[in-house]
């Protein structure tokens, strides 16, 4: 089961999906926010796309949160077409969820883990200014 929540510090191929969906879909970042933010698909849910989320979120009347939580996964497979959960269970690679209470869980084709802590599930979490890719 992919996790509820994805917070800021969030990483990896899952997330790199939904910032290509946001770049390539979202026309209002085609009007230049894009090239104004210096936006790349990097795998890693940061402060500047957690901004895009929120702006997505206000202009679309859903609740505006830092998480790209289930509501936003429903307007976003009702009213854009685009199914998140089923294109995240086609990518490879394994997706870091952070969690509001700032725990982890992991996701890949193989399953969802939780660390106990200490353990990172064999995920090597990627350093500032490493791509997913």
């Amino acid at each position: 089961m992919i996790p509820k929540h994805l917070w800021k510090g969030s990483q990896g191929p899952a997330v790199v999906l939904l910032q290509l969906w946001f770049l390539v879909s979202w026309q209002k970042i085609g009007e230049g926010m894009a090239a104004s933010w210096n936006l790349v698909p990097d795998g890693s849910w940061n402060d500047t796309w957690i901004r895009i989320l929120r702006a997505y979120q206000r202009s679309h009347e859903i609740p505006d949160t830092d998480d790209f939580d289930e509501a936003t996964r429903n307007y976003l497979k009702r009213y854009e077409r685009f199914d998140w959960e089923t294109a995240v269970r086609a990518v490879g690679g394994r997706t870091a969820f952070v969690q509001p209470d700032g725990s982890t869980e992991y996701f890949s084709q193989e399953g969802t883990a939780t660390p106990k802590p200490g353990d990172d599930a064999g995920l090597p979490l990627l350093n500032p200014g490493e791509t997913a890719w």
